[in-house]
């Protein structure tokens, strides 16, 4: 049986820097390795995506892609204050 880590509600709005450009998405759920987004990422499955949590650059790659938004898969797991910053509700300023 596939271990799967525990996964949290969200709803972080976050810049997502995919193929050169700033992308906004909404985080769905997170876990320690990986997050759900709603939104659209100009990319395909296996690239690789960056965005900032707490001034910390985290680099993940797309695994997954559906109607509407998809996967990321972290590169290293998420430290305990970042994974808790991704679980609160925050909205992107307008105009950013």
């Amino acid at each position: 049986m596939k271990w799967r880590a525990d996964r949290w509600p969200s709803g972080w709005a976050m810049q997502v820097t995919c193929a050169g450009q700033e992308c906004p998405v909404k985080v769905a759920n997170v876990s320690v390795s990986g997050l759900k987004y709603l939104g659209h990422l100009p990319a395909d499955v296996g690239d690789m995506v960056r965005f900032t949590v707490l001034g910390f650059q985290i680099t993940a790659r797309i695994a997954r892609l559906e109607d509407g938004g998809g996967a990321l898969a972290f590169e290293r797991q998420l430290s305990p204050v970042q994974l808790s910053t991704l679980r609160q509700h925050r909205a992107i300023p307008a105009g950013y």
